[in-house]
């Protein structure tokens, strides 16, 4: 059932944006939908910014971004996108929960990007480790040629993932949906770039944070594929320049994928990437709603720390911290041996 590899791979340097843009929204407006019709400290927040939860629902994923669009100068922030993903996630939330209390000024702004990264938070720790193990990881970290290929099969992986939320993917301008205004995006940045800063030491400006957010909207504008054309010229294209399967994993196919089963509905059984003693049967869809349920449940406790039923420190005591990764403490340490044989893993 499971292989493993007999070269290890550190968490450190395998993340990525998974899942991808669909599925993380989609955890916002089914969180969102536990509030319907009540009027709430978070319901206000996301109406009045609606793009700016689903920004922030994408967590640290606009940082790997940065640097795509060939014809600009690159910043650099990848490996802050990295970072965020694996270290000091409980003193970030600390610090982003901490500066509400700031003042009235861009109150509403900050809830709705923290609430929206607080689901992003939420989904990849209950999914990262199925998705892991299926579209699997590079053994080896320092080997380009893998980490391009694995890079591809996470790609496809989680455009796989979206699909089986909005089958039309190709055919809706997915970049609006994070795409706040420019005065929001002014503001947020401002606010963000010196907490990044402080808390990771990487230089990170305000015009950095939003380079990277433009970068992100700017590749899902560039990718829309009502017709299919785009994925076939770049596959063409790829053929030619470079290794195929980076720009057309990042483009939405015209259909589900028919021939495998990516949300494990047939209940095969999976392990940890870390631990092939811990075996499961859930599909994704069992995970995708553990996510939207703790999703609610952090967005409650904020709300009860606002209104004085809670304190700061009881939030953070249920937010954690985390790896993006794999779910577990980040101060944890554990190596990624285990995937599907279906991607090559050794006999």
């Amino acid at each position: 059932m499971h292989k493993e590899n007999k070269a290890t791979c550190q968490v450190e340097g395998i993340g990525g944006n998974m899942p991808s843009l669909i599925t993380h929204c989609q955890c916002v407006k089914e969180a969102l939908e536990s509030f319907s019709g009540q009027k709430r400290i978070m319901t206000e927040a996301a109406q009045k910014h609606p793009q700016m939860i689903m920004l922030g629902a994408q967590g640290g994923d606009p940082f790997f971004y940065e640097g795509v669009v060939p014809w600009e100068k690159r910043l650099h922030l990848r490996t802050l996108g990295e970072k965020m993903h694996e270290h000091h996630i409980r003193r970030f939330f600390s610090e982003m929960l901490a500066s509400l209390k700031d003042g009235e000024a861009l109150f509403q702004l900050k809830l709705a990007y923290i609430l929206g990264y607080l689901a992003h938070y939420a989904l990849d720790t209950h999914t990262h480790p199925f998705i892991f193990y299926w579209s699997g990881f590079a053994e080896d970290p320092g080997d380009p040629a893998q980490q391009y290929r694995f890079k591809c099969d996470h790609s496809a992986y989680e455009k796989a993932l979206d699909l089986f939320f909005v089958p039309n993917a190709h055919q809706i301008p997915l970049h609006r949906w994070i795409q706040p205004p420019q005065a929001e995006m002014q503001a947020m940045a401002r606010w963000l770039a010196p907490l990044l800063h402080h808390l990771y030491d990487i230089p990170v400006s305000p015009k950095g944070v939003m380079k990277s957010a433009r970068d992100m909207q700017l590749i899902y504008r560039l990718l829309l594929d009502r017709t299919g054309w785009k994925r076939r010229m770049t596959a063409c294209l790829e053929g030619i320049f470079r290794p195929p399967g980076y720009m057309t994993a990042n483009i939405y196919p015209q259909k589900m994928p028919g021939d495998e089963d990516v949300l494990n509905e047939g209940r095969k059984p999976w392990c940890l990437p870390w631990d092939q003693q811990a075996v499961s049967r859930q599909n994704f869809m069992e995970l995708y709603q553990e996510a939207v349920r703790e999703t609610v449940e952090l967005w409650q406790a904020v709300e009860d720390w606002l209104e004085g039923r809670n304190t700061l420190e009881g939030v953070l005591e249920k937010i954690g911290n985390r790896s993006f990764s794999t779910g577990i403490d980040c101060q944890q340490q554990v190596v990624f041996r285990y995937r599907h044989q279906q991607h090559g893993a050794k006999e």
